[in-house]
């Protein structure tokens, strides 16, 4: 890290995100991350707390002011991939929002480039591919160097990781680490405690089924719990909360 770059709030649990004040902090390694990648993936979670004047926002750049090796970029209009052989750009024009983590990905398998948002593809290019290969060049993230001047990324970056395959990614709309393709149980709410189909008690027995009285909901219910105290996955003290939370609604009661 150079220049004041240091380490900021993560998106995750655990760990600290890279952050970097959009004047001159950034971060840089060895050039071979980026070399004799005929197919790969870039992707990273970007949290951006303001975009560059009239210019986009580097995430991972390799090259000199003369050339880009390669380019990701970040701006209010979208993301895109510049550089390596043929020296070109691919851009997607999905607006990335300002204070809100949000994923970019971008994958090169040789015959096509993919752009990913939140996991979902929103970019496609039937083209041959990849990062030039100049070994002198060190990779840098949140940095720039354009021909007009430095440019640097303002905010924080997590989670960054460069594959050297061009890996698949599919949506996970709720956020419970299922995809939506694998999700049996759509919508999850967040912090919900989950079975080995992903879905939480709330959403195997919903208040609005077709019950023939209240009493076979709390019974339901009750089953359920049964099932997630002998999995492990809940205590007696909450079995006995959420059943008796089922006692007292109106669930299944003739409206």
């Amino acid at each position: 890290m150079l220049n004041g770059a240091g380490r900021g709030a993560s998106l995750f649990n655990a760990g600290t995100a890279l952050a970097l004040d959009g004047v001159d902090d950034y971060a840089s390694v060895a050039p071979e991350v980026l070399n004799d990648l005929p197919q790969g993936t870039i992707e990273a979670w970007v949290y951006v707390e303001s975009f560059m004047h009239d210019s986009s926002s580097p995430v991972v750049t390799k090259g000199t002011a003369a050339l880009t090796d390669l380019g990701f970029f970040v701006d209010y209009t979208g993301f895109s991939i510049h550089g390596g052989l043929g020296v070109d750009g691919f851009t997607s024009y999905t607006p990335i929002p300002l204070q809100t983590w949000t994923k970019v990905a971008v994958t090169w398998d040789g015959s096509y480039r993919r752009l990913y948002l939140n996991d979902s593809l929103v970019g496609e290019e039937a083209r041959a591919w990849a990062p030039a290969n100049n070994s002198g060049n060190e990779v840098k993230i949140g940095r720039h160097n354009h021909t007009s001047g430095l440019q640097y990324f303002h905010g924080r970056i997590d989670d960054l990781r460069i594959s050297d395959s061009a890996r698949e990614f599919h949506p996970d709309s709720d956020g419970d680490g299922v995809a939506d393709d694998q999700d049996q149980c759509q919508n999850t709410p967040s912090g919900s405690i989950l079975d080995s189909r992903d879905c939480s008690i709330a959403q195997l027995v919903t208040c609005d089924g077709q019950w023939k009285n209240h009493g076979q909901y709390v019974s339901a219910v009750a089953k359920a719990c049964e099932q997630f105290l002998s999995a492990g996955l809940i205590t007696e003290e909450q079995k006995d909360a959420i059943v008796e939370a089922a006692a007292a609604s109106n669930c299944g009661k003739k409206q």
